[in-house]
């Protein structure tokens, strides 16, 4: 059985570029990302360095535009957030969801009735399949 790639985990600040990148939706600059942040605003050159992380982990790639380097998107938000979560469970429950739930409901995080409705949506997904 082939091992599933993992997709490079990201700092804080990259996760934050990342999401307005996502937001998006389109091919974008570092000045489009810096336009949408608020202060205080790092300087372009930090923001800059921060792309080119994003590049070298695969979640962006870019070519030039004359003198624009233009980014676009290679990893989604939903592959982004199922490999988040996925190393989110393996590292604190041994890679048990159900632990994962298990703890929510005894620290009162999620109400029986949320479970059972979670429980609904498993049930027809899979009659979906």
């Amino acid at each position: 059985m082939k091992r599933k790639e993992m997709i490079p985990s990201l700092t804080d600040q990259e996760e934050s570029v990342m999401r307005i990148v996502w937001q998006l939706r389109q091919s974008c600059t570092v000045r489009d990302v810096l336009n949408t942040m608020e202060s205080p605003l790092p300087p372009y050159t930090t923001l800059a360095s921060v792309f080119k992380n994003l590049e070298s982990k695969g979640y962006l790639k870019s070519h030039l535009d004359g003198k624009t380097r233009i980014y676009d998107i290679v990893i989604k938000e939903s592959s982004y957030t199922r490999g988040a979560l996925g190393r989110f469970v393996q590292d604190f429950f041994g890679g048990n969801y159900s632990n994962l739930v298990h703890q929510f409901a005894k620290e009162e995080k999620i109400s029986p009735e949320e479970l059972r409705h979670l429980l609904d949506m498993i049930d027809h997904s899979s009659d979906n399949k």
